[in-house]
């Protein structure tokens, strides 16, 4: 990108909260937490985030279900400033077990930070009821024993297990020379050793009749996560039911926002998503409501999930694959999208499509390829129900789930 300022970096490793040992959710979130406590070469945390922050730029890491990514985004002319601290922090830091033992209050403090937060907590308890007993449905930051109990021994079991060339891409983005960078990290990575990764428990989806979950809090708004179970990254429907995400639920002009908040005033927020995973995925749908509306909204959230199985009409679909099309393009303006953005398909697929194989793909969607993705996976008992809020009459919400003609 040699018209760009700034240059990023995304260092992706394939390792989350899947992969996190029984018993020990949220190990590799503290992981995350305490490659920035320092290295032997940079032994304090400010000596680490100093490195970025005192030439202008700004660092992060973030742990999901299946990738940890570090990212900086800088002025271009550190870039090897940069990418030097980054391997040093991936290969050279302590775990010092004072540095553990505070960092774990740290994780236990953001765990309640989330618990507070009941658009947070929402998500979690959908996570619980979708993936139920399989890693996947683990906290990402763990529960407050479970990190707790962590150890120095485990931390490095699990770093020495993931942390190793093979399952990790470096990604960079902005005005760089290939091939002097290719040499850099070369040169920074040449001894680093490989070994056989250990072994990621597959999921397998088994649902027969919808579930639910409520958690009561005297809040003001009831907080409803409705999610379906739906496709892994390499699906050749992996377009169609983005599209069909995009048409539900996301933007002013979907089916949900007009339904549920222009016409019927029940949610300021309601929104749909889809998630690809290695093997399995979700489709999700959020609304925050006013509690006496919480099944109303329900119900009517529900309405539109069946309705949109075989009403999809040629204008609906071609706004979805502009808006696509032109929020992707308008995104790979950004150094940090685009290094995130090739590093994650890299890590997860094993190959990058440029901006316009994926135009092409989205737009070779057609109406039946929606209709018949909706009919495959819009499916009644397939519903996962989670609510935050002030809500005691559980029957009702079960009835609604269990009545529905989907």
């Amino acid at each position: 990108m040699p018209h760009a300022f700034s240059t990023s970096i995304n260092v992706l490793a394939k390792i989350g909260s899947r992969n996190d040992p029984k018993g020990q959710s949220g190990i590799s979130h503290v992981i995350e937490h305490l490659l920035f406590k320092g290295t032997h070469k940079r032994p304090s945390p400010i000596e680490i985030s100093g490195t970025i922050e005192n030439v202008g730029g700004i660092l992060n890491a973030s742990t999901e279900q299946e990738v940890t990514t570090y990212w900086s985004k800088i002025p271009k002319t550190y870039l090897y400033d940069a990418l030097d601290l980054k391997v040093d922090m991936l290969r050279n830091s302590k775990f010092d077990d004072t540095d553990i033992s505070s960092e774990i209050q740290v994780v236990i403090e953001e765990q309640n930070m989330s618990y507070d937060n009941p658009i947070d907590r929402v998500a979690i308890l959908l996570d619980k009821l979708m993936w139920s007993s399989h890693p996947l449905g683990q906290e990402i930051g763990g529960s407050r024993k479970s990190v707790s109990n962590l150890t120095r021994r485990m931390i490095l079991n699990q770093v020495h297990g993931f942390y190793i060339p093979q399952n990790i891409v470096i990604s960079v983005a902005g005005k760089v020379k290939h091939n002097r960078l290719v040499e850099t990290i070369d040169s920074l990575t040449k001894d680093w050793d490989n070994h056989k990764l250990p072994v990621t428990i597959p999921f397998k989806e088994s649902q027969k009749e919808p579930k639910h979950c409520i958690e009561y809090r005297k809040i003001e708004q009831a907080h409803i996560n409705l999610g379906l179970p739906g496709l892994n990254l390499s699906h050749p429907d992996k377009y169609s039911l983005r599209m069909l995400s995009v048409i539900l639920g996301e933007g002013m002009s979907s089916r949900l926002f007009v339904e549920v908040r222009e016409k019927k005033g029940l949610a300021y927020d309601i929104h749909s998503e889809t998630n690809f995973l290695q093997d399995c995925g979700t489709i999700n749908i959020y609304a925050g409501v006013d509690p006496r509306n919480t099944l109303s909204a329900l119900i009517t959230i529900i309405k539109e999930l069946s309705r949109i199985r075989n009403s999809v009409t040629d204008q609906e679909l071609q706004k979805a694959k502009q808006l696509c099309s032109g929020l992707l393009t308008m995104e790979m303006e950004d150094t940090r999208y685009v290094s995130s953005w090739a590093g994650m398909q890299q890590l997860t697929l094993g190959k990058i499509l440029d901006v316009n194989e994926v135009i092409k793909k989205i737009d070779s969607v057609t109406v039946e390829d929606i209709h018949r993705t909706a009919n495959n996976f819009l499916l009644g008992e397939k519903l996962n129900l989670a609510i935050v809020g002030p809500i005691k009459e559980h029957i009702l919400f079960k009835n609604a789930l269990h009545d529905t003609n989907l």
